[in-house]
């Protein structure tokens, strides 16, 4: 199996509360080629007017290949915190979400299938 990348995304999570996070990604393949952007990224929080949601955390990235032919840009980053457009002095507002997790391996004795 020969895999090519250009721009691979996931985002997942709603306006308010941004839960769930950005997922979970494995590629496996022979040849690897990422000639752009592979990313599971968190959503962002939304606005409240009585307190702002919190980030969704990032996803997890895992890339398992025998001949890497071109490494691009692999990102998981977490959600940025809500904020909140009240107009009280004690505003709350929410959390980032967590980075996520990005794991590229050489598995260069592996028996390949098609």
């Amino acid at each position: 199996m020969v895999l090519e990348a250009g721009i691979v995304m996931m985002e997942i999570g709603d306006a308010i509360g941004s839960n769930g996070t950005g997922g979970l990604m494995i590629i496996f393949a022979s040849e690897f080629t990422n000639s752009g952007i592979v990313e599971s990224n968190g959503s962002d929080g939304g606005t409240g007017s009585k307190a702002g949601g919190g980030g969704s955390g990032a996803g997890s990235i895992n890339i398992f290949y025998k001949e890497l032919i071109k490494e691009g840009t692999v990102i998981a980053n977490g959600g940025k915190r809500g904020a909140n457009n009240s107009s009280f002095t004690r505003r709350a507002e929410g959390g980032a979400g967590g980075a996520g997790s990005i794991t590229i391996t050489s598995m260069p004795h592996r028996t390949w299938q098609e």
